[in-house]
């Protein structure tokens, strides 16, 4: 089961009376730290709101490595597959928006 997590803050904003757009960096603001824990500064990661699918989701680029063992990784057959075809270990390849999920 799918939950957007941010319509449920914006549904507990509405009840409780609260500030939605604070309530949103705040859970923007905490996704952003739990992943920057898993991620290298160089893979330049973002978080934001996307207003067209009302959902979180996260921006960084992934280091090219023989084979992906954690997050911020790419295998090098996945991208010169997916992304550049001639991609060479140690390059970064910037992965396309991902919905965040910590």
């Amino acid at each position: 089961m799918s939950v957007n997590i941010l319509d449920a803050v914006n549904k507990l904003a509405v009840i409780k009376q609260l500030d939605g757009h604070l309530i949103q960096e705040i859970v923007v603001e905490s996704i952003t730290n739990t992943l920057a824990k898993k991620l290298d500064e160089q893979n330049e990661l973002e978080v934001y709101i996307d207003q067209a699918s009302s959902g979180i989701r996260a921006r960084f680029k992934c280091l090219v490595v023989e084979l992906e063992s954690s997050l911020g990784e790419i295998s090098l057959a996945d991208a010169r597959a997916g992304y550049d075809a001639h991609a060479r270990l140690g390059d970064y390849i910037q992965k396309r928006d991902v919905p965040a999920r910590v």
